[in-house]
C-alpha cells in the first residue's frame, strides 16, 4: 500500500476532508496526521484501517496542526459545563455525578486535569448507567477537540480494566 492510496482510503470510510489528511511512511509504519484531529475521527480512522484488514501496528493516527490554525483549549468554558451538569434531572444524569461534577468544576484544575475527569466520568457514566444519551453526546461534544494522547489513553484503560475486573 501506498500513501496516497491509504490517504484516499481513509476519506472514502471517513469522509475526513482530504486536505487535512497527511501520510507518510516511517520506518515499517504509515504516519496518518490529520489537522485538526479529533477523538471521534481518530476511533473513525483505526476502526475503518482495521475493517480493511490492516494490522493495528501498521500505522498511527496522530494530530497534524494545520497551517495557521491555533489551538483553542478553553479551560473555563469546560468547567463551566461542569458546573452545569450539577442542574442536570436525575433521569439524564445520576444525582451522584453530578454532585462530582459541580465540586470537580468549584476546586479548579488544569486542562489536562479537567479533560481526565471528564473522561473517567463519562467511562464511569457508560459502566454504571449513570447517564442518558443525551449526557452521553454532551461529553463527546466536550472531549471533541482535544484528542486524548495514546499513553495517556492506555493508562486510563488500564486503570478502567482494573477497577472493572477485566
Amino acid at each position: 500500500m501506498t500513501p496516497s492510496r491509504l490517504r484516499h482510503l481513509i476519506y472514502t470510510k471517513t469522509e475526513i476532508d482530504v486536505e487535512r489528511l497527511h501520510v507518510r511512511e516511517e520506518e515499517d509504519k504509515f504516519i496518518v496526521g490529520i489537522a485538526g484531529l479529533t477523538e471521534p475521527e481518530q476511533r473513525s480512522v483505526n476502526g475503518g484501517l482495521c475493517s480493511e484488514g490492516l494490522d493495528p501496528e501498521a500505522f498511527e493516527v496522530v494530530e497534524d496542526p494545520a497551517p495557521g490554525k491555533v489551538k483553542n483549549y478553553d479551560l473555563e468554558k469546560l468547567t463551566e459545563l461542569l458546573a452545569k451538569m450539577h442542574d442536570a434531572p436525575d433521569g439524564q444524569l445520576d444525582k451522584l455525578y453530578a454532585k462530582r461534577c459541580a465540586t470537580f468544576a468549584k476546586e479548579g484544575h488544569t486542562l489536562e486535569e479537567t479533560l481526565e475527569f471528564i473522561r473517567d466520568t463519562r467511562d464511569w457514566c457508560v459502566f454504571t448507567s449513570g447517564a442518558s444519551g443525551f449526557v452521553m453526546r454532551l461529553w463527546d461534544c466536550m472531549l471533541e477537540d482535544y484528542p486524548e494522547p495514546d499513553n495517556v489513553k492506555k493508562v486510563r484503560r488500564a486503570k478502567l480494566d482494573a477497577m472493572v475486573g477485566m
